[in-house]
């Protein structure tokens, strides 16, 4: 898998690939169970952009990252044509959690042998989160660009994390 970018915005940041700075790529999982990476895709798809549906049920794309806002724009307007809402993601709740889980990922990460940068504090987690609108910290992205995309396919099978609509029902149980 590329970059996963949990929920189609609350991660939704491109991952910059090395070789070429102008390209964002990267594949968006959406954490709801149907027809999200349809829906999707099908909406991105009818605004102009690339994009195909992806094994794990979100999607995948490639782009100039000069056009890297105007994408993020497009999912958040196709998110609410399709009828999903994001709100919830961006609860200090929600991301007090997922904050608790990424730095679990990361534990897992390391303990394979692949070195990560520091986390951020857990409250400029979530108050980036908060205010971007998107979490630009992401242990497997880390993966992604120090040690490439084998590294981050491996670490992937190795220490899953919940799908955010996972941890969006422990927090309401």
């Amino acid at each position: 898998m590329a970059a996963t970018l949990v929920a189609a915005t609350v991660a939704c940041s491109g991952q910059h690939d090395d070789a070429d700075d102008t390209q964002a790529q990267g594949e968006a999982s959406s954490g709801w169970s149907g027809d999200y990476a349809t829906d999707m895709t099908r909406c991105l798809s009818d605004k102009g952009w690339d994009v195909a549906a992806n094994e794990q049920g979100g999607v995948s794309y490639e782009l100039p990252s000069d056009q890297e806002e105007r994408f993020y724009e497009d999912s958040d307007q196709c998110l609410k044509e399709i009828g999903y809402d994001d709100d919830a993601f961006f609860t200090t709740e929600y991301l007090d959690r997922d904050y608790d889980l990424r730095v679990e990922n990361a534990a897992c990460i390391e303990a394979l042998g692949y070195e990560l940068p520091d986390a951020p504090s857990r409250q400029a987690f979530i108050d980036q989160t908060i205010n971007d609108r998107f979490a630009s910290w992401e242990p497997i992205l880390d993966v992604i660009e120090i040690h490439g995309r084998e590294a981050s396919e491996h670490a992937q099978r190795a220490c899953e994390r919940p799908e955010p609509s996972d941890v969006l029902r422990e927090i309401r149980d």
